[in-house]
């Protein structure tokens, strides 16, 4: 209907033409509001409906207006109706989380279910035998948060030995005395220096520098010594000697045979023989202006003459007699002579030798065990008879923070030689202590046989729910779930197991197979065939599922595992060093209507890009991930490079699902996507009839939320820009918020229209908004 009036700007038309545009997120669907009803009818009345031509009644209290106006009020909810209705039906758009899944479930698509935490327990038993605890012996963990306890099994059958409960790490000290260093430690049983002395520090037989000891200082640490300047570089303790002088000596400076110490000389007459000084022995000589530590490459003896020869007369005969000689020691040395350092004149030079250790030098306990420092285990050690040899360990320091590792134990040195890449990465704080006694855990407590019910034959696509949920789903990176996850789930019919499948398609008429299929509260829904696609349940036949339920993304965090379900002989305690990790929830809507549009199209096969980001983006823990083709440097040539944000140790599942989906030779490198900190500050104008602490905490409510917050990892993802213009309208959609006074991005001023984190990288913002009230709204 149309409604022509003398001024165009008047022309009404109802319904107004629908104007949709692809990509919408809102459907403008719904044709008129109670207003738009009221006057298209009233308008209606002369032209076609000739008994009311004449009326003219418009006022509150007429009944006919009344009658008019219930059914507008009808129309606008009918009409609101099918709009809402109309949102439910596209994926873009499905406002409810079961519109999303029923939609997806048009595609064959399966949301990823809940997924359980896997945890690592340290375990102590008495006594001085192994003992074995079989696999599902439950665990326990405290409450924690608004969490309620939780139930971990062990995966599988595991040996533990008393023997190996864990042992107390010695404190660490660094590697090496780093340059510059003007102190050094000496171990103070060893030490054997005092203040005046002369050093030689070598390190790998080379020397690096000779010194004198300023001052000793004797500590309960050891004796510490000041040296007159800096060490210049380095000097690594594991080859490390303090030597000094053992005895001096001095150089040849008889008149008659003068030796000339000329820079770059190589050849010494000492004042006498010493016979202590051999070849590859090394002196330190001392001159007026410092010291120089030299070897000898060559010794030989020689005479020198003391005085020349001396003439006499006995009566009418006269006698000479021969010169006065000395034997001396004649050394050649490498370097040649440092004039420089020592000066020319040989009265002034001291010559030391018969160098001797000083003590074993050491440095000071660190405050903190770093990674990559060496690692020994404090006594008493002993290792089990059976020769059980463990190669992963968890470390637990002062502060309970906990460390995986993995390598072995030197049971004589008492060393723990981590394993190449399963070195420490973890700053720990003394005293820490090694477990070694480990066991692998996984959320979910077992339902022995829960009996479904019965079959009957006469029913096509028989149905049973399990009692409890989640069902418990774990990580499997086989390539066999494109979601990464395995079914805890066995199922049997008259005690024959059936299989699980991921749908009826293909399914033989008779074959004994059936899917599993969870509803939006979690519940999980066994559905057996038709004869068509999967054989029926048989009359009459018992149902029994075996199972354990349990997931989700709460875990409990470090030391929070301290119980045994139930008492197991010989365990006095359990503990998790290492926080439960590798649990997530089940697939959000927001996710699901992202990807399964493009998981849909894969078909078991990872080719494109897209392909693999979608597949990468379904695993558990999986927030955001950016796939794209780069330059490998490493294999020199282009590579499909993944970068995800979520689990540091997601990286290997990952790599295994998308090889399985994918060409074996096609070249994959996933990483975890780098972090990169930026500060957002907004200053808000607020409505004065709203509270602005609750309008500011709307807005990071807004910005911040998991999944659908702005600048969560979600919708931030990697390797995607930050728009101003996207961020104000995320902002100005809070009720309350009447603008954005200023914005500020890394302390500065957002003055560009968005900002870039780069390829496999991601903006982890800290917000801040402030807000004043707006005395103009």
């Amino acid at each position: 209907m149309t409604t022509r009036p003398n001024c165009p700007c008047d022309t009404f038309t109802h319904p107004a033409p629908a104007a949709i545009d692809a990509g919408l997120t809102v459907i403008p669907r719904q044709i008129a509001t109670f207003e738009q009803f009221r006057r298209a009818m009233l308008a209606e009345l002369p032209a076609h409906r000739p008994a009311l031509a004449g009326w003219r009644a418009r006022g509150d209290q007429d009944l006919g207006v009344m009658v008019l106006e219930m059914w507008a009020y009808a129309c606008e909810v009918l009409s609101f109706y099918d709009e809402t209705i109309a949102h439910e039906s596209y994926l873009r758009t499905a406002r409810l989380a079961p519109s999303v899944r029923r939609l997806v479930e048009l595609l064959g698509y399966r949301p990823r279910p809940a997924v359980a935490a896997r945890a690592r327990l340290a375990v102590r038993a008495d006594g001085r035998q192994p003992l074995v605890l079989p696999a599902g012996t439950a665990f326990r963990s405290s409450a924690f948060g608004a969490e309620p306890p939780q139930v971990f099994e062990l995966d599988a059958d595991t040996t533990v030995h008393p023997l190996l409960n864990g042992w107390a790490l010695e404190p660490t000290r660094p590697a090496s005395v780093p340059a510059l260093a003007t102190t050094l430690l000496v171990e103070q049983r060893s030490a054997r220096v005092g203040a005046g002395d002369h050093l030689l520090v070598e390190s790998a037989g080379a020397s690096a520098g000779v010194f004198t000891a300023t001052s000793v200082t004797r500590g309960a640490g050891g004796h510490l010594v000041t040296l007159d300047k800096a060490l210049t570089a380095a000097v690594p303790l594991a080859t490390a000697r303090l030597l000094r002088p053992g005895a001096t000596t001095t150089l040849w400076t008889g008149p008659l045979q003068p030796q000339t110490l000329a820079n770059g000389a190589t050849t010494l007459a000492l004042a006498g023989t010493v016979s202590q000084i051999q070849p590859g022995s090394r002196i330190i000589a001392v001159g007026p202006l410092g010291t120089a530590a030299l070897t000898v490459t060559t010794t030989s003896q020689e005479t020198r003459k003391l005085a020349g020869e001396t003439t006499f007369t006995v009566g009418s005969t006269t006698v000479t007699g021969p010169p006065l000689r000395t034997p001396v020691t004649v050394v050649t040395i490498a370097p040649g002579w440092p004039a420089g350092t020592l000066g020319t004149d040989p009265a002034k030079i001291i010559i030391e030798y018969g160098l001797q250790e000083a003590g074993t030098l050491t440095m000071p306990v660190d405050p903190r065990i770093q990674p990559g420092a060496a690692l020994r285990l404090r006594p008493p050690i002993e290792a089990p008879p059976d020769g059980t040899r463990p190669v992963t360990f968890l470390v637990e320091d002062a502060d309970g923070t906990g460390a995986g590792l993995a390598g072995q134990v030197d049971f004589e040195t008492g060393a723990l030689l981590p394993g190449q890449g399963g070195g420490l990465t973890t700053v720990l704080a003394p005293p820490a202590t090694v477990h070694a006694n480990l066991a692998g855990v996984s959320r979910g407590e077992t339902v022995p046989a829960e009996v479904l019910g019965a079959g009957d034959g006469s029913v096509a696509n028989q149905a049973f729910t399990l009692r409890k949920n989640p069902l418990t789903y774990l990580s499997a990176p086989t390539g066999v779930d494109p979601n990464g996850v395995r079914s805890t789930l066995t199922v049997w019919v008259r005690d024959i197991r059936w299989s699980e499948v991921p749908s009826f398609f293909g399914a033989a008429p008779d074959a004994t197979v059936y899917v599993v299929r969870q509803d939006d509260a979690g519940a999980s829904t066994v559905i057996f065939g038709d004869s068509v696609r999967g054989a029926r349940l048989p009359s009459g036949a018992a149902v029994v599922a075996r199972y354990r339920f349990g997931a989700g993304a709460a875990t409990p965090p470090a030391g929070g595992i301290t119980q045994l379900a139930r008492p197991v002989k010989g365990i006095t305690a359990v503990r998790n060093p290492v926080a439960a990790s590798g649990g997530d929830d089940a697939q959000p809507a927001e996710r699901v209507r992202t990807y399964a549009p493009r998981s849909a199209l894969l078909f078991g096969r990872a080719v494109s890009i897209q392909d693999m980001e979608a597949l990468a983006a379904g695993q558990p823990g999986v927030r955001a991930v950016q796939a794209q083709w780069a330059w490998d440097p490493e294999r020199q040539l282009p590579a499909v490079h993944v970068w995800y944000i979520g689990p540091a140790g997601q990286a290997g599942p990952i790599t295994t699902s998308l090889r399985a989906a994918s060409a074996p030779a096609t070249p994959i490198t996933v990483a975890g996507a780098e972090a990169v900190p930026a500060t957002l500050a907004a200053d808000l104008r607020v409505h004065r009839d709203h509270q602005r602490a609750v309008v500011i905490d709307e807005v990071v409510r807004t910005l911040t939320t998991p999944v659908s917050g702005l600048l969560s990892a979600e919708r931030i993802g990697v390797g995607v820009p930050l728009f101003r213009s996207v961020l104000l309208a995320e902002i100005l959609t809070v009720p309350g918020v009447t603008g954005v006074a200023g914005l500020t991005w890394q302390d500065a001023g957002f003055a560009d229209y968005g900002y870039q984190p780069g390829n496999g990288r991601w903006f982890q913002v800290s917000l801040t908004v402030t807000a004043t009230e707006d005395q103009d709204a």
